[in-house]
């Protein structure tokens, strides 16, 4: 059991007779993928409460139970005080509890147009609702794409994988290829990989026995390749 648990997912062979150990990896925020699963499930829509149109934004799972039993409530709220951002309550006094608690709560972004538009979907209003808030200034050069890389390596199950490519004997090379959720880097590197053109020209900071890392941006169209002679980008999906 324990040698099967421990074999890598792939042994590729090239036809000069190297051998590549190969794994398969995700990079992700804590409890991001859990999110959106369970936002996904929902069509990433609440019903519409009120009058106003709203989105809403959250970064944590464990907030979705008491947000979307809350939430209507709080909107209702919101637009009878004319509130339409509930994070940006200084003052608690008159404030109810659940109000309260969606205002401060570092993960959660409620936003609210009296205006609208309010969202259709099969002729019913809804609100929108996905995983965020994100954003900020972009690394389209991916100047710190590899100190975060660097970190990754050490922080995360990607270390776990590597000691998995390093176990198995008898290879040449050992590629580690990991999909890269939009949370799994900062938002500044993530845009810029999923959307960028350009290439950092340091070479990636590979930990002992991986020669290859394959960086697979959840959107976006290029995977970017990293070897010890530095970085290339590789469009597999159908573009030029």
């Amino acid at each position: 059991m324990d040698g099967r648990r421990n074999a890598v997912e792939a042994v590729l062979h090239y036809r000069d007779g190297t051998r590549a150990a190969f794994e398969v990896s995700k990079l992700a925020a804590p409890g991001a993928i859990q999110l959106e699963s369970l936002l996904r499930s929902q069509d990433f829509v609440w019903p519409a409460p009120g009058e106003w149109g709203w989105s809403v934004g959250l970064s944590d799972p464990r907030h979705l139970p008491r947000l979307r039993e809350c939430f209507a409530s709080v909107a209702v709220w919101c637009e009878a005080n004319g509130v339409t951002r509930p994070q940006d309550l200084w003052n608690r006094h008159g404030v109810p509890a659940d109000v309260w608690w969606v205002s401060q709560q570092e993960g959660i972004t409620l936003s609210g147009n009296p205006g609208g538009p309010l969202q259709l979907a099969n002729g019913r209003r809804v609100v929108m609702v996905t995983p965020g808030p994100s954003g900020g200034m972009v690394d389209e050069a991916l100047t710190g794409l590899n100190d975060a890389l660097a970190g990754a390596f050490v922080d995360t199950h990607l270390a776990r994988k590597v000691e998995k490519l390093n176990a198995h004997p008898g290879v040449e090379e050992r590629h580690l290829y990991v999909i890269v959720h939009s949370t799994g880097l900062p938002f500044a590197i993530s845009y810029g990989l999923s959307f960028g053109e350009r290439l950092t020209e340091e070479p990636p900071p590979l930990p002992d026995g991986l020669t290859h890392v394959w960086l697979a941006p959840q959107y976006g169209e290029r995977v970017l390749l990293g070897t010890a002679h530095g970085w290339t980008q590789h469009r597999p999906y159908g573009r030029p």
